[in-house]
């Protein structure tokens, strides 16, 4: 049942192929939201800014590996 049919109905149940790849869409942007504002905060100090980039890097690489990984095993249930 998707989420319009669910509001609809005032039931639902379960959360759906396209539901899991919204929320994990929406919680991968949330991520990068709260990394950027941290980057933005720490990018004023001068001396920072070597662990920041470092941080940067970090978070990009290991949440957008997360994120593929989520969707791949999400459409994989639902193949099999």
């Amino acid at each position: 049942m998707s989420m319009r049919a669910a509001s609809l109905t005032g039931t639902s149940f379960g959360v759906t192929l396209v539901d899991q790849i919204h929320l994990a869409t929406l919680l991968y942007t949330l991520v990068g939201v709260g990394c950027t504002s941290y980057i933005l905060y720490k990018w004023v100090d001068p001396e920072e800014r070597a662990s920041v980039r470092r941080t940067n890097t970090v978070v990009a690489l290991s949440t957008t590996a997360v994120f593929l990984i989520a969707n791949a095993v999400s459409i994989g249930f639902a193949v099999t």
